[in-house]
């Protein structure tokens, strides 16, 4: 694990919380301008949408259920449907509330989002015990390599974020 980049993604992440509203409008804007031209973005008008106020109006809230078609044809394999990122795996959900979940991840969210927070969280972890970053030290909260994976129609992996091997995703080693 690398402490250095725990305690940094822990300080950016305590830094947004002083401007939630900023963080949040700017995660929104790149979101929309990256997104905009997909299919779901050109059916909802994404390119226009400025504000939280505006995408409220353009896309309402829907059931996993009605994305299910969106979501059937990025793993279908066509290209730019949800996301102008393609999604590598699927996360899967409990299906507690009716039917498991099909969830695209992109390499994006991954590494924007995910990751980030995922280190930041570690970071109580560090200054409690700091002998969990030590050089050959191990400290195994990453990955269940007994669990069984899924996989969409295409092959893509359906799965839990704990079975997640992160070195799809640009990462050297499991943290």
């Amino acid at each position: 694990m690398g402490a250095e980049r725990v305690l940094a993604e822990h300080h950016r992440l305590l830094e947004s919380l002083d401007r939630p509203e900023e963080a949040q409008r700017e995660l929104l804007t790149r979101i929309l301008e990256e997104n905009a031209h997909t299919a779901f973005g050109r059916e909802h008008g994404l390119a226009s949408v400025r504000t939280i106020d505006e995408l409220r109006r353009a896309v309402p809230i829907r059931t996993h259920e009605a994305l299910m078609p969106w979501i059937e044809r990025a793993m279908d394999g066509e290209p730019g449907v949800l996301t102008a990122d393609e999604p590598v795996v699927y996360f899967s959900s409990s299906g507690s509330t009716g039917r498991e979940k099909h969830i695209p991840v992109t390499r994006t969210y991954m590494q924007r989002t995910f990751l980030p927070f995922y280190h930041a969280a570690f970071a109580p972890l560090l200054r409690t015990v700091p002998e969990a970053a030590a050089p050959g030290g191990v400290l195994n909260l990453w990955q269940d390599p007994t669990a069984p994976r899924a996989t969409t129609r295409k092959g893509q992996p359906h799965i839990g974020a704990s079975q997640v091997d992160y070195r799809r995703f640009g990462e050297s080693s499991a943290v």
